[in-house]
């Protein structure tokens, strides 16, 4: 199967039929990491002023609450949930119809959980600790289709799943153009590359966080705006977008619309910066009013013959497994003490040493930065040398902290045991444990979680 998102030619691509608009095609570019039949895609949007979801055969059902409990629905964490999923597998090219304010949902691995109502539904929000999507691999992109033809856009606003590449091709064959990521860049590449090339302020998970819940933009606005207001667009600058962009692309007191200017200094929104960056000629939506002066990952024409959607990933096979960049995220200064013999975790020999539970107070050598991916997992930063504790040999050697970046195996599932106390899930989904009465260095190998592999979370 043909996977670039310019492989397939405009004179192969079906013309719509019956009640379609355009021919939609999901393209699986994962490059052997997943197979047809483990990409799943979804489109809810408003059809004759009812939510509906889009069938494999290209038809619109309105959508309730009783879709929810329908034959063939899902069900996670002690709920049912609207099976409205199509696999890659399944279908080829697919029949869209008008529809206003659609949303189509792109999942990897498993769909992601939606809830449906009689009139709306609920889809992902990680910043819910409940939601049942936290383990799920998904991405989403917003479009219209009406009278006036079809109108979309991928988002990083919110958050980023995978690299997704957005083409739209009209009917008369002057327009066919493509939005999104490069396609060059591989899932693991951008979280490697958002470490690297953004300023403290913004950098993963701790610092993301920083800005909206700090003055980092109060300064530059005089005061007038806060930081938050800023960076979502909201409050006094909801209706404002030159002047809620002007903020984030640092040409406040300048040309408002000289690309070539934006986010040449600090104060800036370098979340936005990186997307730019890193997405076919430069588009994409980092903030609300990204679409100011034609920056945004947006294409619209009045005459459509199809959208394709391609899915990134690893450019090789294998799994990805590191989590989703997302704002907001959060960090704090903590220190662990192992429930095995009263110790304090240590990076020992200033963290070229695995971690080991041999220190009575806790100092540099025993702190870390607790970062907040998503949801319940979590990374950990070494005060001792900056580095990032890594789950070894995926696991399978003593935890050491001694990677640059964030990736499968700096991912921990952290579990609330109460009163304070904690538990750490590996990549190898084994619990962390200070073995041999914590006298062994820590590693990940256990199936259940008693006193060893239980640890106070000491604050800093």
């Amino acid at each position: 199967m043909a996977s670039h998102i310019m492989s397939i030619a405009p004179n192969t691509i079906p013309n719509a039929s019956g009640n379609g608009a355009l021919s939609f095609k999901v393209l699986n570019g994962t490059n052997g990491t997943y197979d047809d039949a483990q990409i799943y895609w979804a489109i809810l949007g408003m059809s004759n002023n009812r939510w509906s979801y889009l069938d494999r055969h290209g038809q619109l059902h309105p959508i309730s609450l009783a879709l929810n409990d329908a034959p063939g629905h899902f069900f996670k964490n002690g709920a049912n949930y609207a099976n409205i999923y199509t696999k890659v597998s399944e279908v080829d090219w697919v029949n869209l119809p008008k529809i206003v304010s659609g949303r189509m949902f792109i999942s990897v691995g498993s769909p992601c959980f939606i809830k449906t109502y009689d009139n709306g539904f609920a889809g992902p929000n990680l910043n819910n600790p409940s939601d049942p999507n936290h383990d799920v691999y998904y991405d989403f992109i917003e479009f219209t289709i009406d009278n006036s033809g079809y109108h979309g856009n991928t988002t990083r606003v919110d958050a980023f799943g995978f690299p997704l590449q957005h083409r739209l091709v009209s009917r008369a064959g002057n327009f066919d153009r493509t939005v999104g990521e490069l396609e060059g860049e591989t899932r693991d590449d951008l979280f490697a590359k958002f470490l690297r090339e953004v300023p403290d302020e913004f950098k993963s998970l701790a610092e993301i966080q920083a800005p909206l819940n700090s003055q980092y933009f109060d300064a530059y606005s005089n005061n007038k705006y806060t930081t938050q207001q800023i960076l979502l667009c909201n409050g006094p600058l909801a209706e404002q977008p030159e002047i809620s962009s002007s903020l984030n692309r640092h040409v406040f007191q300048g040309n408002t619309k000289d690309v070539s200017q934006y986010y040449k200094s600090a104060p800036a929104n370098y979340y936005s910066k990186f997307w730019h960056d890193h997405s076919i000629d430069g588009l994409a939506y980092g903030f609300p009013y990204d679409d100011y002066n034609g920056q945004a990952s947006y294409l619209e024409t009045g005459d459509p013959k199809a959208l394709i959607i391609r899915i990134g990933w690893k450019g090789s096979t294998g799994d990805s497994r590191s989590d989703p960049v997302t704002k907001p995220i959060t960090s704090r200064a903590i220190a662990l003490r192992s429930n095995a013999n009263g110790k304090f975790i240590c990076a020992d020999n200033a963290g070229n040493g695995p971690l080991i539970a041999n220190r009575d107070a806790p100092s540099t050598w025993e702190t870390f930065d607790l970062i907040t991916l998503n949801g319940d997992n979590v990374a950990l930063k070494s005060h001792a040398n900056g580095q990032y504790v890594c789950a070894e040999n995926s696991g399978n050697s003593p935890l050491i902290a001694n990677r640059t970046s964030i990736s499968s195996w700096e991912t921990f599932r952290i579990v609330d045991r109460g009163n304070g106390k904690v538990a750490f899930i590996a990549v190898n989904g084994k619990y962390v444990c200070a073995d041999n009465f914590g006298n062994s260095e820590l590693i990940a190998n256990r199936t259940t979680v008693d006193t060893w592999e239980t640890f106070d979370l000491v604050p800093q």
